[in-house]
């Protein structure tokens, strides 16, 4: 796989929603190679360790990973790699946030704008977002698609 990255470019903008939305352009040019041989060219938009995610201008999500968690924790992520594999556990997520009122204004954060299917660039994978259950989102190693090689 070959990666061309641009910096990342980010438009925001107020809405009635949660936060502040912001749609950030695809910077990610990635030639991937399929098991056959073939190359597909897959437009896919970097996402961060930490940053906020809005689906539907409506469900908030955090992504993040194994790796990033840990060195902000101070431990070892090699050792925290391997512990999560032996369990069973996800190098990468995403997790549901929850709503909170408070009695006193606070700062919008900002929450990058994302859908079903989207290709991201996320610590050096390509990954689509995909539907889990009871509304959430789940990364998925990226594997083109009928019609994407070319």
């Amino acid at each position: 796989m070959t990666i061309r990255r641009n910096p990342i470019k980010d438009t925001i903008f107020k809405t009635t929603g949660i936060g502040h939305h912001v749609d950030r352009e695809p910077g990610v040019l990635a030639r991937i190679r399929a098991d056959d041989g073939s190359i597909a060219e897959v437009l896919a938009t970097e996402l961060l360790a930490g940053e906020r995610l809005v689906l539907n201008d409506l469900h908030g999500f955090k992504i993040n990973s194994m790796v990033s968690a840990s060195i902000l924790s101070g431990h070892d992520p090699i050792d925290a790699i391997d512990r999560a594999r032996e369990r069973g556990h996800a190098l990468v997520w995403i997790s549901s946030l929850g709503a909170m009122l408070t009695s006193e204004p606070r700062e919008a954060k900002p929450y990058i704008r994302v859908r079903h299917g989207m290709p991201v660039l996320f610590e050096g994978v390509i990954y689509r977002i995909d539907p889990a259950s009871n509304g959430n989102i789940v990364l998925t190693r990226y594997v083109p698609r009928a019609g994407e090689l070319s």
